[in-house]
């Protein structure tokens, strides 16, 4: 089978979108499937991060969704395509009617704010009205695969060892914004984190990537006994696993880190992580800090340190979130499609 992935990512965008097609379309390959890639062409170029090994197509950033439509149409002939996966926050019902005239189309969302034609949409984060957000927004025919049973995150995170929390030795911080960092948390945690004195607890260990919106500021930021600055590490797994607390935003990386075990602090660099950072706050799987505008970060780095103390309740919350992880297989597709 030939596949389509419509997905763009920048500075703005983000790299969400474009890290669950791969996912999926590494989930398609390995089963001998052939995907190709289609993303405007936005002046960051961040469309370069997908692996030499598939096929890229970039189309103009200015298009509108009739002629982006119409390309990928176009695109659908040319590479004899049998299915189309979208994950676009700027593309709904008018772009996939146009396509599902040619290929079934399969819909990654989270907002739910927008009308959708597709054979099959999946939505792996977590609600707690989860089917009812997308109840008028999808035709009656359309299988909704919703809720974090159906986590499109990487395979290296269902390999690696999961997380253990120590008795009484210090407890290093996994520190996460994203890989662009809009609003450049990272630095503002950097620069709180080297205004403080050393803890004999915690250490924090600071994941950030050359897309990030900060990059030149972290690099010239000194060294601290208080934490350590990961730039893009070969894996993001084995170094989660090493670690016992997470901080940073909500997204992609809430799921990869559940399934390491990996509780702690969240907080909400977009509107769309707001309601389910919360959601998930409110049953127990972290700590929910608010919007990353309005927080204080000596605040919440006493909030880490007191979490600290309380190893019993840590090891709680931590094999909770590895047990909440699914994982969506291509048979979870395939399967639906046929029916």
């Amino acid at each position: 089978m030939n596949i389509l992935f419509r997905c763009d990512t920048s500075t703005k965008i983000g790299l969400g979108h474009l890290m669950r097609c791969l996912t999926l379309a590494n989930a398609f390959k390995e089963a001998g499937h052939t995907c190709i890639f289609v993303c405007k062409a936005f002046p960051e170029k961040l469309h370069s991060l997908i692996p030499s090994s598939y096929t890229i197509i970039t189309i103009n950033s200015e298009l509108n969704q009739t002629l982006d439509a119409q390309e990928c149409v176009n695109l659908c002939h040319q590479h004899d395509i049998n299915l189309v996966v979208v994950d676009n926050y700027y593309l709904d019902i008018l772009w996939e009617k146009t396509i599902s005239g040619v290929a079934p189309v399969v819909c990654i969302d989270d907002l739910a704010n927008r009308n959708h034609d597709c054979k099959i949409l999946i939505d792996s984060n977590y609600y707690h009205n989860a089917y009812s957000r997308y109840s008028s927004l999808v035709p009656e025919n359309c299988k909704l695969l919703l809720g974090p049973r159906y986590a499109l995150i990487r395979n290296e995170f269902y390999t690696t060892k999961k997380v253990t929390i120590p008795d009484h030795s210090a407890l290093k911080v996994f520190c996460f914004f994203g890989g662009t960092d809009p609003s450049g948390e990272t630095l503002k945690l950097i620069r709180t984190l080297h205004a403080q004195a050393a803890s004999s607890s915690l250490q924090f260990v600071i994941v950030y990537t050359k897309a990030n919106s900060e990059y030149a500021e972290i690099q010239k930021m000194p060294a601290s006994d208080l934490y350590i600055l990961h730039e893009s590490p070969p894996s993001m797994a084995e170094l989660m696993a090493q670690c016992h607390l997470y901080f940073g935003s909500g997204g992609t990386v809430t799921w990869e880190r559940m399934c390491l075990g990996l509780t702690g602090f969240v907080v909400a660099v977009a509107d769309n992580q707001i309601q389910s950072a919360t959601d998930l706050a409110t049953q127990g799987f972290h700590t929910y800090c608010g919007e990353a505008s309005k927080i204080q970060y000596e605040e919440i780095l006493k909030r880490i340190e007191l979490l600290t103390t309380d190893r019993v309740a840590l090891k709680t919350k931590a094999d909770k979130c590895m047990h909440f992880i699914g994982r969506l297989t291509i048979d979870d597709i395939l399967n639906n499609l046929s029916k």
